[in-house]
């Protein structure tokens, strides 16, 4: 049940949200080496560009769009622009592929990708149900982007209650992932506060709280970040991960 702020309140809500899991070295060599090798042009992924990288379901829907930066609330970002450091949001453009998306397989890709989560699942430590939706995203450099300016902070999905989210780096890069205090379970946030960051590391994978608001970075010092996202349903009997990763 969504609360009056936009929050869904669940029994998850119960638990104290983690904030970031970092697993690096996450794959073997061999098949990390056929992931690197999946992005190079010969091998023909599609990409679809966007003008703004935060993924969106449907223009109507709120589920899976940042929650700052929608189209009711577009306004909202320039008077909240700032973070308590006084840090600016940006809408950088970039690429995504869409692997599969709540039991629709749409690449003929995902096959080859869908171990990934099997892995992370073995070295986390985690039981997972469906999953939600795994996508690529390409994030390009903003001119004038300065180090710690990162883009509107969202959750993934605004209608799932029990989720996490696993994120895995194909390559190395700048352009950190920030992961926040703050949760949707409270609903939007006036404010928001950096947790952690991480920095893109080939085969590292991060794993953390679905509720959680995070964001990306446009790189700066690259001429891509490359970053391949999964939602995770986690069963509602099985909060092994969001206990472990409590530190």
């Amino acid at each position: 049940m969504a609360n009056k702020s936009g929050g869904y309140k669940s029994e998850a809500s119960k638990i104290k949200d983690c904030k970031i899991k970092v697993i690096d070295d996450l794959l073997p060599k061999s098949y990390f080496d056929q992931i690197q090798q999946m992005f190079h042009p010969d091998h023909g992924l599609p990409w679809y560009f966007s003008d703004d990288c935060v993924y969106r379901e449907t223009p109507e829907s709120k589920a899976s769009m940042d929650l700052w930066c929608n189209e009711n609330s577009l306004n909202t970002i320039e008077s909240l622009g700032n973070d308590s450091d006084g840090k600016k949001f940006s809408r950088p453009a970039g690429f995504t592929h869409l692997f599969t998306f709540k039991g629709n397989d749409l690449s003929p890709f995902w096959p080859f990708v869908k171990p990934i989560v099997d892995f992370a699942s073995l070295k986390a430590g985690f039981e997972y149900g469906r999953i939600l939706r795994a996508k690529a995203n390409i994030t390009l450099p903003v001119p004038g982007n300065k180090e710690g300016t990162y883009i509107g902070p969202h959750v993934d999905h605004s209608d799932q209650s029990n989720f996490i989210t696993l994120g895995f780096y194909p390559f190395d890069s700048d352009g950190d992932t920030f992961v926040f205090n703050e949760s949707h379970h409270d609903g939007v946030p006036e404010k928001i506060t950096v947790n952690d960051r991480v920095t893109p590391v080939a085969n590292r994978a991060i794993v953390f709280n679905g509720w959680q608001y995070h964001s990306a970075s446009s790189p700066i010092d690259h001429n891509k970040r490359i970053f391949i996202n999964f939602t995770l349903e986690i069963p509602e009997n099985n909060y092994s991960l969001q206990n472990s990763c409590m530190e």
